[in-house]
């Protein structure tokens, strides 16, 4: 078994990740890398920055707070354009985070008792939820 260990080990080191990534700037700077997986139908996101507590200038404190509302809930000028009016549907998308997540730990021994963890296929194996 220690053999098989350090065999492996050494040919995880050998191997080189080839990943098609593609780079794109836009003028403001923002820097997006995309890497393509055809086939796939999801889509996942991360964003990183160089802003926050370890970034920032001596009297230059909470850049990272004033970009998160940039970018969650904009400006007068920037991102969202009638807050009063987008504010329930976010409350609605709040509440249905909520009731989907209540479904799964109602159902978390059932779905382990039948041995199924998630479906792939998305199937209606589970009910809906009412609004």
């Amino acid at each position: 078994m220690t053999l098989t260990f350090i065999v492996t080990n050494v040919i995880a080191q050998d191997y080189e990740y080839n990943l098609p990534i593609k780079e794109h700037i836009f003028e403001n700077g923002l820097k997006l890398l995309v890497v393509e997986r055809p086939g796939d139908n999801r889509v996942a996101a991360k964003i990183w920055t160089d802003m926050g507590a370890l970034n920032e200038i001596s009297g230059e404190y909470g850049a990272a707070h004033f970009l998160e509302h940039l970018m969650f809930k904009g400006t007068l000028t920037l991102g969202a354009k009638n807050w009063k009016a987008e504010k329930p549907l976010i409350n609605e998308i709040n509440a249905t985070e909520k009731a989907m997540i209540a479904e799964l730990n109602r159902a978390r021994n059932d779905i382990r008792e039948r041995g199924v963890f998630h479906d792939y296929q998305h199937e209606k194996t589970t009910p809906e939820i009412t609004r």
